[in-house]
């Protein structure tokens, strides 16, 4: 039986980057309104910030995934980013930095996320290369 390659990539990408989201092991139990960080304004920003969040394994697990399969963490790191990130604010600073970067004014906050997954992913690519050499 012969198998589609680009299913097979699919679901190993999907059941490896599950966890992406997933807690820590001391997720702060409060945090004071005032101790909150701004948001970022920029695509630049929020990949920083993206990047201050993530463990090692998981920025290997976002470089080690295939730029063609990236739509595949739209419902996990995407909806984190998009909440989060406030790109649901039609006056979002980020929105339309992710516009310009896109080459148009203003995106819908779907595909505002989508240009910083794929610039996390751009950032990250380092690790796809030190993981081949494993």
């Amino acid at each position: 039986m012969a198998i589609d390659g680009c299913a097979c990539a699919k679901a190993l990408d999907a059941g490896r980057l599950a966890f992406l989201l997933a807690p820590g092991p001391n997720p702060p139990k409060t945090m004071a309104k005032s101790t909150l960080p701004q948001r970022p304004r920029t695509v630049a920003e929020a990949v920083d910030r993206l990047l201050e969040e993530f463990d090692e394994r998981q920025k290997a697990e976002v470089a080690l995934t295939f730029k063609t399969a990236l739509y595949l963490l739209h419902f996990s790191l995407g909806s984190h980013i998009r909440k989060t990130f406030g790109l649901w604010a039609p006056d979002s600073p980020l929105r339309r930095d992710c516009g310009r970067a896109s080459g148009r004014d203003d995106l819908p906050p779907d595909e505002a996320s989508d240009v910083i997954v794929e610039a996390l992913w751009d950032r990250l690519q380092h690790y796809r290369d030190f993981n081949t050499r494993l």
